[in-house]
């Protein structure tokens, strides 16, 4: 991911160092050279409110959809690293990675609510987020706001 900024939430605030508004303790972030917490400050700077905007109302409506952002972010490494290769409906020069064996498994309605961002992002900034960076976001602000949302809602998770 070439953003990282800490996620904005609807109501709920995350630090970098110690805990959330609502008691969550976060690790502290350890800097590594290359990259930048604001990558897209200047040219995408309502991108992490255009991410966790949508999230929470997905979640909203069914919060298990946090575990196929997860896993289809988790998927895109797999051949050549983070590249939002898994998205990709085909090439005319050979197989593609979303057909895939190991990925036939991952939730359609993960492609669905990514590509509903994507367009979300590029409407408001123009195609400057990369498709591997939105769902680098989704991936990591899905464990954040459905931790929140079932906390809030005492929902055990299973």
């Amino acid at each position: 991911m070439a953003g990282g900024v800490a996620p904005i939430t609807a109501g709920h605030r995350w630090s970098r160092f110690g805990e959330d508004s609502d008691g969550i303790k976060a690790q502290k972030t350890i800097k590594i050279t290359g990259l930048s917490w604001t990558f897209y400050g200047s040219s995408c700077p309502q991108l992490e409110t255009i991410i966790s905007d949508q999230l929470w109302q997905v979640f909203q409506e069914d919060y298990r959809q946090a575990a196929g952002l997860l896993r289809l972010h988790i998927h895109d490494c797999f051949v050549q690293g983070w590249d939002g290769s898994v998205l990709v409906d085909g090439f005319a020069s050979g197989p593609i990675e979303k057909n895939a064996p190991p990925n036939l498994t991952l939730r359609p309605e993960g492609f669905t609510i990514i590509e509903d961002m994507r367009h979300r992002v590029h409407e408001a900034c123009g195609p400057v987020v990369s498709c591997s960076d939105i769902v680098a976001l989704a991936a990591r602000d899905s464990v954040y706001v459905v931790c929140i949302i079932t906390r809030t809602n005492n929902i055990m998770l299973i």
